[in-house]
């Protein structure tokens, strides 16, 4: 085997294999894969081979990269090959992959370098995989081709993302590694953020470019196309590209309450990391006519969940899901250029309770009157 090869995966020194560190990296994959989710990828921790790797010319189909999780130099974070697919690769030879020193990541978290970092808190340990899943899917843009994300601020060529400390901010994936406990929403760029130095390249096109030659020839995942809501079990969908919906379709035989509970990203110890910021709108079918609006949503910045009650009629109805933009202030915010990825939706039903009866009591007193009093239970 070419290239030095990679030691096995440590974060606390300990020999072995332990409970902590297992999690760690099946949280990370999770994470990893869901910044590729739009795109026809596929993010594994099964080895498939040399051949399920190795791209032996430009009409070959199936191919890939490692990642690895070892140390480096003690100074860089990650190390990705530029332009891996745009050649014949050798997955033989650990140089031209892919590597993310997690092991500096985590000391980077535990030493206090960077503040006081707590494990055990879902935020601080968010953040830990979060800086390995990015550095990951950041050293993976580079085997496709991408480069750095900076501002024209920062010499060092990288770009950290917004500093707001009580929102859930945002950060360009090719940017610096996050050491954060806020930077739960990690996206593609395009270089729209104020004072970027990477305007001429479109993420999304390059890995997604399926042109003839040694492109990355990956596109996108099929879209799922119309479905319909689950009362009974998590309904789940994918924005794959910027612009794109997903309608979800449902019919009310009866009048009802409706609660929708989405969520998008992957969960990390309660809480939501990913790429994909999104609306909710709830629609009403109506045969030989406009469909009729009955709601427009914006997921919670700050949770990156949304919420939805409404008491509906009989009638048949859509719930659509997309990506959404955001503006924090007047100059920092992101369009929906990559708020892409998974998402999640529980919805509930329950009958709307009946109208209490009205009893009429007709009784005849004096003079033959009527008398009506009406009672409601």
């Amino acid at each position: 085997m070419t290239g030095k090869a990679p030691s096995a995966f440590d974060l606390d020194g300990i020999a072995g294999w332990s409970a902590f560190e297992q999690q760690v990296m099946a949280d990370v994959a999770r994470l990893t894969a869901e910044y590729f989710s739009p795109f026809n990828i596929n993010i594994t921790t099964v080895d498939p081979g040399t051949a399920g790797l190795q791209r032996s010319s430009s009409l070959d189909n199936t191919y890939g990269t490692r990642v690895c999780f070892s140390p480096i130099d003690g100074k860089s974070t990650g190390i990705g090959y530029v332009n891996l697919f745009r050649q014949g690769n050798d997955p033989t030879n650990y140089s031209t992959g892919a590597l993310v020193d997690a092991k500096r990541i985590y000391q980077l978290y535990t030493s206090g370098a960077y503040g006081n970092f707590d494990l055990t808190n879902a935020a601080d340990y968010g953040s830990l995989i979060s800086s390995l899943a990015q550095t990951a899917a950041h050293e993976i843009g580079h085997n496709m081709g991408l480069d750095h994300d900076g501002i024209t601020s920062d010499s060092s060529g990288y770009y950290g993302g917004y500093n707001v400390s009580t929102k859930t901010a945002w950060s360009p994936i090719m940017g610096y590694t996050n050491i954060s406990k806020t930077r739960r929403l990690n996206q593609w760029s395009i270089g729209e953020y104020r004072n970027a130095t990477n305007t001429g390249q479109d993420d999304l096109a390059v890995i997604t470019d399926t042109g003839s030659g040694w492109t990355n020839g990956f596109g996108y995942r099929a879209d799922e196309g119309l479905g319909t809501i689950s009362f009974s079990d998590l309904t789940t969908g994918i924005i794959q590209t910027s612009g794109d919906y997903d309608d979800f379709a449902f019919t009310l035989t009866g009048a009802g309450d409706v609660a929708f509970n989405l969520a998008s990203g992957v969960n990390i110890a309660g809480l939501q990391w990913g790429s994909l910021y999104y609306y909710a709108d709830v629609w009403q079918s109506v045969i030989g006519g406009e469909d009729i609006l009955l709601g427009h949503y914006l997921a919670d910045i700050d949770s990156l969940l949304l919420g939805i009650e409404m008491t509906l009629g009989i009638g048949d109805y859509y719930l659509r899901v997309g990506g959404s933009g955001y503006q924090y202030g007047s100059y920092q915010g992101f369009s929906d250029y990559a708020s892409l990825g998974t998402y999640t939706i529980a919805a509930s039903l329950r009958s709307a309770a009946p109208e209490p009866a009205t009893i009429l009591i007709i009784a005849f007193g004096i003079a033959g009157m009527g008398l009506v009093r009406r009672y409601r239970r």
